[in-house]
Formats: C-alpha cells, sequence, structure tokens
C-alpha cells in the first residue's frame, strides 16, 4: 500500500512540477504524513542549486539527540583547519572515557588504557554514532559552550550544545541531579534504565531546551558547510564524505529512496524522539537537497514505525524537488 501510495504522488507531482499549485499540494502531504501518527514533526528542505525550499513548523526545537554531534565536528575542524587539533594524533581513553551502557563500538570492544586517532573518534561518532566517541571529542574541543560558541560565530542561533551524551541519556532516564560538572560513575551510569518509556522524566526532559534545536536551523548549517563557508575545502570534504557512510537509521531519510541514492546524513534518536539530517544528491544531474527531521511520536510505540514516518516525508520532498525542475 505504501508502494502504490508514492507511486500516486509521484504522479501528482509530476503534473504540476515547478508550480505553485504543486508545492501547495506537497505541504498538504508533508502535513498529512506529519499528522497521522500523532505528536510533532519539524521538517526543513531546500534544494540547494535552486534555492526552492518546504518547511513544516520548521521552527520548533526538538531534542538534538545524536545530530548534534555534527556541531560537534564542526568545532572539531574548525581546530583542525586553525592547527590547534591534528586529526592523527592519539588519545588515550581513560577509564572515565568508556560507558558499557551506552553501546556502541568502544563500549564494546574497547577497554581503557586503549588510544585512537582524533580521526578513528570522529569516524565513530558520525558512521556509527559512539557516544564513548564523542564524549571524547566533546571534552577535547572544549563541551558544549565552545561549541555552541563557534556555531554562534557563523550565525547559527536555534541549536544548542550543552552536555555530553552520558549527561544527556542521564537526564532522560529521570536522574536531573547528573550534570556535566560532576560525571555520574560507571556503576551507576550502567546501573540506568535507558529504555523506552520513561514517563515523566520524558516529559521533563522534552521542555529542557539544553540540546535542542530546529529543523531550519539545522538545514541552514548544512548549507553553509556545503556552500564552504564554515570548514575549508579539505575538512568540509571530509565531514561530508564520512556522513555518506553512515550506517545508522536506514528506514528514516534513505528508507524510500531509490536504491543506491546518495545521502550524507547524521541520525539522532532518544525516547520518543527520532531524527535525519543531512544532504540527498538527485539523480541525473538535479542537485542536491537539504533536508532536516525532527519527530517526537509519543503515539507510535515501536522504533521502525518512527522511522517510516520520517522516510515517508524525505520520499515526498525526494519526488518533488527531483521533478519541479
Amino acid at each position: 500500500m505504501l508502494i502504490q501510495r508514492m507511486g500516486l504522488m509521484v504522479a501528482m507531482l509530476a503534473g504540476v512540477a515547478g508550480s505553485a499549485t504543486g508545492q501547495e499540494r506537497l505541504q498538504q502531504e508533508l502535513a498529512r504524513i506529519a499528522a497521522s501518527p500523532g505528536g510533532f514533526v519539524g521538517l526543513a528542505a531546500v534544494h540547494l542549486e535552486s534555492g526552492r525550499s518546504v518547511a513544516l513548523d520548521a521552527n520548533r526545537a526538538f531534542p538534538l539527540a545524536s545530530t548534534y554531534k555534527i556541531p560537534i565536528a564542526v568545532r572539531l575542524l574548525t581546530m583542525v583547519d586553525k592547527g590547534q587539533l591534528k586529526l592523527d594524533s592519539l588519545i588515550q581513553l581513560g577509564p572515565k572515557d568508556i560507558y558499557v551502557n551506552t553501546g556502541g563500538v568502544i563500549a564494546d570492544r574497547i577497554r581503557p588504557g586503549s588510544a585512537l586517532t582524533i580521526d578513528n573518534l570522529l569516524e565513530l561518532m558520525l558512521v556509527l554514532s559512539d557516544n564513548n566517541a564523542t564524549d571524547v571529542l566533546l571534552r577535547i574541543v572544549g563541551g558544549g559552550a565552545a561549541v555552541t560558541a563557534r556555531l554562534r560565530e557563523i550565525g547559527i542561533t536555534d541549536i544548542r550544545v550543552d552536555r555530553p551524551t552520558w549527561a544527556i541519556l542521564a537526564n532522560w532516564a529521570g536522574r536531573p541531579d547528573v550534570v556535566p560538572e560532576h560525571q555520574i560513575s560507571e556503576q551507576d551510569f550502567n546501573a540506568l534504565d535507558l529504555s523506552d518509556g520513561v514517563g515523566k522524566a520524558e516529559d521533563a526532559f522534552l521542555k529542557d531546551p539544553r540540546d535542542h534545536g530546529t529543523s531550519a536551523a539545522m538545514v541552514t548549517l548544512l548549507g553553509k558547510l556545503w556552500r564552504r563557508e564554515v570548514l575549508s575545502e579539505a575538512s568540509t570534504k571530509h565531514l561530508f564524505d564520512i556522513m555518506y557512510r553512515c550506517e545508522t537509521g536506514k528506514l528514516r531519510l534513505k528508507g524510500l529512496l531509490p536504491p543506491g541514492t546518495p545521502v550524507s546524513h547524521k541520525t539522532g534518536t532518544i525516547g520518543m524522539s527520532q531524527n535525519d539530517v543531512g544532504v540527498i544528491d538527485l539523480p541525473g544531474g538535479a542537485g542536491h537537497v537539504l533536508i532536516a527531521v525532527y519527530t517526537t511520536l509519543p503515539g507510535i510505540a515501536d522504533g521502525p514505525t518512527r522511522e517510516g514516518v520520517i522516510g515517508q516525508l524525505s520520499r515526498a520532498v525526494y519526488d518533488y524537488f527531483l521533478l519541479a525542475q
């Protein structure tokens, strides 16, 4: 049924591609998809080459979850461009750098005392969304305040980075007393219940403005990066090349796109919130689409169905910008 519906939508958009009516119908379709599960959806998308755009509640702030790893990477690569860091520098991981409860390559396979390069950590953070790698890099670049300051320098005002992932997860799981200045013990952290359904703790977490951002701001950041306004050519290429290899969230932005469609992206997940942001390459020289989708869907119990909402929104945007040439 879903494939059939998408086919009908393609035909609909083909008949009105490039017209105001076409964009209005796209807007209606996005609103319909977003409304069906209940909850909140924020979407922003821009066709890079033409500047055409579409938005849906794009100024609503959502938990960034692991999409905040892009701003962390931006701060890191800025320091590389300035000669303050080297990607091949080795970082030795101490006992406080590894939390088993976060999952990931480092938690599963790396022991304290091991050393990884900054580039190894960057790849783990963006390709596999490794939280231990993220927290090590966040510490190296000066913490959330330094990342947010870099965003403000380049004109991004509606994204903020505040806490390492261990503090975000602990706060979400019902430990508001945990703050970045006082790291929770590995034993206490690993005892936390990080499964879905933490009730009132999640309600409080959603209202907390820390580590939140809007889809409009994220698309603006992606656009500045793609246009080489933020990083050097080498660092920009390195960042997007890593993101093209992202292995998480295969049912989200990429889920309903034609097989093999290149997407340079980063996912994020925490509790009822699932996100995906990035750049979709259109075929046949039709350009690129910057897209950010943030969702908080309490009415959906399972992750794959939440991901499917993002997949449907992505495919609607893809079809419109491909055909509206």
